[in-house]
């Protein structure tokens, strides 16, 4: 049998944000002393009350504590534990003192005003009626946390990550997770087709249900990506999911009939591409296409003469091969330069820089990595830039630079670009101007 502990937080020794794991150290309501506390739960404050089920153990390390299983937090009762509650960080500006006016307003009841009329909270000297509603409103999802965290220990799921769930899909979560279990791989990071089937098999969907092997294909042709591949070819793909929820030749033909309906999977020939791969590496491919066909912006002239000038200015002397790679670089809109360490590639682009007929400010140098980017800094005296720089990017891999508004540059060179993933490389293609190169 379980055996449980409550009381409040008075310190939060540890936490990690990614799996929610928690070190509390908590004052107990019985038998009123500090209880060291372990396991995951949500986000917690110094003051909240928090409610554990789970087993006393012996830690060789750090000694006696309390291994939850199911953590989760909510409000004490009476007028002190409301008004600790309150003070805890619930909503930002809450201090001690408004805390306590408060609880001594409303008293026990005031669970009864966050839950149905929190505009009522303005009747406490210090609440605005926009305070109120901030109030009400983080009322409201701390409540929801505490209901995912629970729908999640219910059906076998570690409810520590149900602040991310609950971020994804608000008030409707519990509803969402029982229609469409599979819903959890698709939208919430950290979480993956395991999870998923663990909580849809709880919920009691069948080993054979078309929802299954739906989640499942996508699966393995998303897991196939970290191979290096944007899809797989259809008897691949049929044998890695039969290998994984059991489907047949007539499921996996469902399944890919299913995925075609929801616009979640791409066929060509005898190749199946998930979304959003598919698209990424067609815009790719349709963009490339239109920088091979088009000239530079630039006019080059005489490109062997300007080879020879940039020679003179950096006291190098190319090879007949580097040479060759030089002029046909100056005359493209799109290229690539390939090479093992130490044939020269860094002389080139040197060379390409001096040879350019454009102004230094209009060539952008970029790379995947910080340290690519410095390095490629280093090797040719000019600034150079990651890639997530250049495009400005935004937290949740979003950038500001796109079609509307594309990177100020005439020519975009990249360096270490077989690092580039699909994603990225279609932000770049995407975020180049009409008139620029990329090489």
């Amino acid at each position: 049998m379980p055996e449980h502990v409550a009381g409040l937080v008075e310190r939060v020794i540890f936490r990690n944000e990614a799996t929610g794991y928690t070190v509390l150290q908590v004052r107990g309501v019985a038998p009123g002393r500090l209880l060291t506390v372990v396991g995951e739960a949500p986000p917690v404050d110094v003051g909240a009350h928090v409610d554990a089920e789970g087993h006393w153990e012996d830690d060789r390390s750090w000694g006696r504590q309390f291994r939850a299983s199911l953590m989760v937090a909510g409000p004490p009762a009476g007028e002190v534990g409301i008004a600790a509650y309150l003070a805890s960080g619930l909503v930002k500006g809450i201090g001690k003192g408004l805390a306590g006016r408060l609880a001594r307003h409303f008293g026990d009841g005031i669970l009864d005003v966050l839950d149905h009329n929190p505009a009522r909270l303005a009747e406490v000297k210090g609440v605005t009626p926009k305070l109120a509603d901030e109030l009400g409103a983080a009322w409201r999802e701390q409540k929801g946390v505490r209901e995912v965290m629970l729908f999640l220990h219910e059906h076998g799921l570690p409810p520590g990550r149900a602040r991310r769930i609950w971020d994804a899909y608000q008030s409707r979560t519990v509803a969402i997770l029982k229609r469409d279990p599979y819903a959890l791989a698709r939208d919430v990071s950290g979480f993956g087709f395991i999870s998923a089937d663990q909580l849809a098999r709880n919920l009691g969907y069948a080993a054979d249900a078309p929802e299954r092997h739906r989640a499942g294909l996508l699966h393995v042709l998303t897991e196939a990506t970290a191979e290096g591949h944007t899809g797989l070819a259809r008897e691949a793909a049929a044998h890695r999911l039969s290998a994984l929820t059991g489907a047949d030749a007539p499921a996996f033909e469902a399944a890919v009939e299913g995925l075609l309906g929801l616009a979640a999977l791409v066929v060509e020939e005898d190749g199946l591409f998930p979304e959003p791969f598919a698209g990424q590496e067609g815009r790719i491919a349709e963009r490339v296409r239109l920088l091979a066909e088009a000239e530079p912006a630039w006019a080059v002239g005489d490109a062997a003469g300007r080879v020879d000038a940039a020679e003179n200015a950096l006291g190098v002397q190319l090879s007949a091969s580097q040479r060759t790679a030089a002029e046909v670089l100056l005359r493209s809109r799109v290229a690539i330069l390939t090479g093992g360490p130490g044939t020269g590639k860094t002389t080139l682009v040197r060379a390409l820089l001096k040879a350019l007929p454009i102004d230094d400010d209009a060539v952008a140098l970029a790379a995947p990595t910080g340290r690519a980017a410095k390095r490629l800094a280093e090797s040719t005296g000019r600034a150079a830039k990651t890639l997530h720089r250049l495009l400005e990017a935004e937290p949740g891999r979003a950038f500001r630079r796109g079609a509307g508004r594309p990177v100020e540059a005439q020519c975009v060179i990249v360096d270490e670009a077989s690092m580039i993933d699909v994603a990225l490389m279609d932000a770049l293609t995407t975020a180049l101007d009409d008139a620029a190169a990329l090489w």
